[in-house]
């Protein structure tokens, strides 16, 4: 062990030639010497103990005791030089000391008192000394020459030089240290020590104004280093030597507070403070200067700190000046339960220190408990925030950590690192906020844990609600971060604020809120709210009306910063909803989503960029690596409210796979002022609408500005069961274009795609490379009321087909002018609908207005060069009898033949047309037989082909010699002559 100096024992010791100790003088009471040392002990009264001579080594007095008590009433008066520095006594006769009255010392002597077999201090016990007071029980004092001053092995200070003692040396279970509702103060600035042992503190009152008080202990065979500050080194937890526990109970306080300075330390095995009991540090009331700096709690503890209904404070106090010290705490577990609180705080004019805490396993705050760093209302400084590491804390019932500014300052930020969980339960929260009349920015809330839990209107809470910004709160979970049952993350500028949020920003792997728990970047005041982040590499999953948002509420002046989420797979449902919105003066933040593989939306859940003030509203921005389902009401919005005023952001989304089901809907539009954006899909394979669902770039009615109309590329658009895709304007502006491009576009079932407007555009551009199809009262239309012309509808595609009586249309209407222009082109065809100058129940093509046809609009069908007819085939007139079709012949032997020629009048695929050069097949002539000739005749019809054989139907089958069946253009089962050919060479019996 490297020697110390410390003004609590000896400075130094000049060099001395030690004479014979004289004998001792022994007195009967409560004080009596051993005859080891030249003490001496007189009692006029058997109460008050008059102590003399002992043994002088430079200015050091060293005193030997049999016994030492102090009854109640009664004292023990150390008369010694006041040149004298430090008295350092022993107790060597194996009786506890029990202190019940005075213990006094001359001058400004250190005084230092051992007994291994324990000390206690009764309700009557006193300290009248002018330095330092050390109660132990340990064995003995440990000297750097290698000498002890030993209580259970006494010698006498050695004939030699005797440096500064370096260390107290304990043997297995010492003796323990008790006060009784003791009252101990030394002066200012001096220190108080009791080393056991256990140390128990039962009542009573520990002060050393400015100077500082320790407490701890060793259980075994261990040795506790002495510093030059008055400070103890304890052995670490890695050296396994166990450390003995400490006890503040029933009300008592320890304090050291002073115009600067004051320390409190504790070293144990377990901590239990309980009962109201209190650990006071810092500067007090109206005291200090600008410059004073107040010491710091410390507290190691190997196993366990428990606070409960009791206080830690290091604070600079009402009226005070200077910064108050740190609370620092080091255990393996930490509990703080009935409105426990440990508390760095400024109620004057200087800084509050840090709470920092290292526990190995568990912090947990239950029942009101606190942790605090706060700058108070009138106070000037800034807060020192809160800093923990563990492995678990756990946060229930109303418990909080908190770091805070009422004053003018900057709360301190809190930073947590738990390598497992977090937890937060029953009103329970976590907050960095510059309070109502606070001047200063919030320091925010930086967590780092493995799993992350918020239950029950648990709380994170970085937010402004004076002059101030208001910090970011940032979570790393490696695995899991869940709030539930309106739990939530606030950044926030709150109402008459001015100051900007910090925002959010969220890492994990799992992201879960369910039950109304919600993440909100908001401005009530005047400011801009934050951004909320969040990467995901699993899954965000919102449920049960649950919500993210970043907003400007109706108060509140500044932007939105909007939402940005990456993750692999996105669940919203049940009402669920990320919202950038504006409702004062400001823009709406973008919502940006990024997803590797799905995105779900269920059950009326939604993603919304509004603005309902003056500002913009944000674009909804998705990327989904495979698929988009918006189902049962759910629905994506970029929108400017009725009271808006500015331009709706739109929705762009790219995917493999767009699916909304049941009255699910996309939607960008202005009830306001402003233009509604455009609605642009990218969809890789399908695009498919359902049950009334809807794609929507819309001006309403008292909506003034211009839609943006709509955007899809796709492989397949399937709309079906009165899906629409619609863009219109029924308000004061232009209804934007909708624009497809994809192999093929289905509309079934009453489906549309339609552009109303009352201003003009509201064009439909559909480009199908395959085809497009109308089934079932679909349509495809255009509509203008007022003076507005109808809009135009180009269609290009290879095949357009409807089905005739199913009523499906594509018309181009107008109400007051001309009807719009309707241009299809098409490789192929088109069938089953065609031109009408007005509607039928037919599937009609109409460009009509209600002003009468000199209105209508114009309509161009571009088709290939073919008369439709054309690769139809003809059915003949005349009813013929297959059977009479079929000459007979007796010959049973093979030879017959059965030819397929040409295309038979077929396109090659269903998508393919009729080309001019296909056959057209009559039933064919049958060649006449010997008995009789056909009557049937057919139309006459070219040959296409020189070298073509008449073809001849067959009329039965046979065995040939090689035993194969072959078809024969006579009846096998009948005799005689039924057909002109040669006579068979032979036949053969069938086999």
């Amino acid at each position: 062990m490297n020697q110390v100096h410390h003004p609590l024992f000896f400075l130094a010791l000049p060099l001395a030639t030690l004479a014979t100790l004289a004998p001792l003088t022994t007195a009967v009471a409560q004080v009596s010497a051993d005859g080891t040392v030249s003490t001496t002990v007189t009692s006029p009264d058997g109460k008050t103990f008059n102590i003399n001579d002992g043994t002088t080594r430079g200015t050091n007095l060293f005193h030997s005791f049999k016994e030492f008590s102090v009854p109640t009433g009664g004292s023990a008066n150390f008369n010694n030089a006041t040149s004298i520095q430090h008295i350092i006594s022993r107790v060597t006769g194996g009786s506890v000391s029990n202190i019940d009255g005075l213990i006094k010392a001359l001058g400004n002597a250190n005084l230092f008192l051992l007994n291994p077999a324990g000390i206690i201090f009764g309700p009557n016990a006193q300290l009248n000394i002018g330095g330092s007071f050390l109660g132990s029980t340990a064995n003995s004092f440990i000297f750097d020459n290698g000498f002890e001053f030993s209580a259970t092995n006494p010698e006498a200070p050695p004939l030699l030089t005797i440096n500064i003692p370096i260390g107290l040396r304990f043997r297995d279970k010492p003796g323990s240290i008790t006060t009784q509702s003791a009252n101990l103060e030394v002066p200012s600035g001096n220190s108080l020590t009791l080393v056991g042992g256990n140390v128990s503190l039962d009542k009573g009152k520990l002060t050393a104004p400015g100077g500082r008080i320790e407490l701890g202990g060793l259980s075994v065979v261990g040795e506790v280093g002495l510093n030059e500050n008055g400070s103890l080194n304890f052995p670490n937890n890695v050296d396994n030597v166990a450390r003995a526990d400490v006890s503040v109970t029933n009300g008592t306080s320890i304090d050291v507070r002073a115009g600067g300075g004051g320390f409190i330390t504790i070293n144990a095995g377990n901590l239990k403070v309980t009962g109201e009991s209190k650990l006071l540090a810092g500067i007090e009331k109206d005291l200090g200067t600008l410059e004073a700096q107040a010491g710091d709690v410390k507290i190691n503890a190997s196993d366990t700190v428990s606070f409960d209904e009791s206080t830690v404070e290091n604070q600079v106090a009402q009226n005070a000046k200077g910064n108050a010290g740190n609370i620092d705490i080091t255990t393996n577990s930490l509990f703080l339960s009935n409105r426990a609180s440990l508390n760095a705080n400024t109620l004057g004019m200087g800084n509050s220190g840090q709470v920092m805490i290292r526990a190995d396993d568990t912090i947990s705050l239950a029942n009101g408990s606190s942790i605090r760093s706060r700058v108070s209302e009138n106070a000037v400084g800034n807060s020192g925030g809160i800093d923990i590491t563990t492995q678990k804390l756990s946060l229930t019932n109303n418990a909080n950590l908190s770091a805070t500014t009422e004053g003018k300052g900057n709360s301190g930020r809190v930073m947590i690192r738990a390598g497992d969980t977090i937890s937060l339960a029953d009103e329970s929260f976590i907050n960095s906020r510059v309070a109502s009349d606070g001047v200063g920015n919030s320091g925010g809330i930086n967590i780092t844990t493995e799993k992350l839990f918020l239950t029950n209107d648990a709380e994170f809470n970085a937010s402004n609600s004076g002059k101030g910004d208001a910090g970011q709160v940032t979570i790393r979970a490696d695995d899991t971060i869940s709030l539930a049952d309106e739990s939530f993350i606030h950044s926030r500028v709150s109402e008459n604020a001015v100051g900007n949020s910090g925002g959010i920003d969220i890492t994990t792997q799992k992201l879960s809120l369910t039950n109304d728990a919600h993440l909100s970047a908001t401005t009530d005041g005047k400011g801009n709210s934050g951004q909320v982040t969040i990467r995901a590499g699993d899954t965000i999953s919102l449920d049960d009306e649950s919500f993210i948002n970043s907003r400007v509420s109706d108060d509140g002046v500044g932007d939105s910063g909007g939402i940005d989420i990456t993750t692999e797979k996105l669940f919203l449902t049940n009402n669920a909803r990320l919202d950038a919105s504006n409702s004062g003066q400001g823009n709406a933040g973008q919502v940006m989503i990024r997803a590797g593989d799905t995105i779900s939306l269920v059950n009326k859940s939604s993603i919304i960029a509004t603005t309902d003030g003056t500002g913009n509203a944000g674009q909804v921005t998705i990327r989904a690596g495979d698929t988009i389902s918006l189902a049962d009401e759910s629905f994506i919005q970029s929108r400017v409210s009725d009271n808006g005023v500015g331009n709706s952001g739109g929705i762009d989304i790219t995917t493999q796979k767009l699916s909304l089901t049941n009255k699910a809907n996309l939607s960008a539009t202005t009830d306001g002022k402003g233009n509604s954006g455009q609605v642009t899909i990218r969809a890789g394979d399908t695009i498919s609408l359902s049950d009334g669902s809807l794609i929507n770039s819309r001006v309403s009615d008292d909506g003034v500005g211009d839609s943006g109309g709509i955007d899809i590329t796709t492989e397949k658009l399937f709309l079906t069961n009165n899906a629409a895709l619609n863009a219109s304007s029924t308000g004061d502006g232009a209804a934007g274009d909708i624009e497809v491009a994809a192999r093929s576009i289905r509309l079934d079932n009453g489906s549309t795609i339609k552009a109303d407007t009352v201003a003009g555009q509201g064009n439909i551009n559909l480009n199908a490379r395959d085809f497009v199809l109308l089934r079932d009262g679909s349509k495809i239309t255009t509509n203008a009321t007022g003076t507005a012309t109808g809009g135009n509808i180009i269609i290009n595609t290879n095949n357009l087909v409807a089905f005739p009586e199913e009523n499906s249309d594509i018309t181009a209407k107008s109400d007051e002018s001309f009807g719009g222009r309707i241009s299809i082109n098409t490789n192929g065809g088109i069938f089953g609908i065609e031109y009408r100058q007005q509607e039928t129940e037919f599937s009609d093509i109409t460009a009509s207005s209600a002003l009468g046809p000199q209105f209508s609009g114009t309509v161009q069908l571009n088709t290939p060069d073919v008369n439709p007819s054309q690769g139809l085939f003809e059915l003949s007139e005349t009813v013929i009898d297959p059977a009479q079709q079929i000459a007979q012949n007796p010959c049973l032997r093979g030879g017959g033949e059965f030819l397929i020629t040409g295309r038979g009048g077929f396109p090659s695929n269903p998508n393919k047309i009729f080309g001019s050069d296909n056959v057209r097949v009559d039933l064919v002539k049958p060649v006449a037989s010997t008995t009789r000739n056909s009557t049937s005749t057919t139309k006459s019809q070219p040959s296409t082909s020189a070298t073509d054989k008449p073809i001849v139907p067959a009329r039965g089958w046979i065995f040939n010699e090689k035993g194969e069946v072959t078809l024969v253009a006579y009846d096998p089962t009948k005799t005689g002559p039924q057909r002109s050919s040669p006579t068979p060479v032979s036949c053969a019996a069938p086999r």
